[in-house]
């Protein structure tokens, strides 16, 4: 916390025996807290593709943190950037696959593993059929 005080002749405020004439609010780290939804397009194509069974966003901390979660046998999850696929997440034979991508520092893309993600597909396969 930063204080000042009016000068005895009430002609200034001060800190330490130098007047004030400017302060000034700012905020470092960008608006981490609001990327939207939509830069991530979640699609249901492929055998077996359905519904994520959870799609939540924390903005307690500082950059937001979404958490995509499917369920079902041998679940994953494919997750793409704008230079195509990036990789699978898997259930590791638990029938939970999540994926979680944090918010960027200026709030424009959600990123995992330091990429930006664009897409996300569920693709659920039951062998058990």
């Amino acid at each position: 916390m930063f204080s000042v005080t009016c000068n005895a002749a009430g002609t200034a405020w001060e800190s330490a025996g130098d007047a004030i004439a400017k302060v000034e609010c700012s905020v470092t780290g960008g608006n981490c807290k609001t990327c939207a939804e939509n830069l991530i397009t979640i699609t249901k194509t492929g055998a077996g593709a359905k519904d994520m069974a959870s799609d939540v966003t924390d903005k307690t901390g500082a950059c937001a943190v979404r958490t995509f979660t499917c369920t079902g046998d041998m679940a994953n999850i494919e997750v793409f950037t704008a230079a195509g696929p990036f990789g699978t997440v898997t259930d590791g034979g638990t029938g939970t696959a999540t994926l979680e991508v944090t918010c960027n520092a200026n709030g424009s893309g959600w990123e995992a593993a330091g990429d930006v993600v664009t897409k996300s597909r569920y693709i659920f396969v039951d062998f058990s059929i």
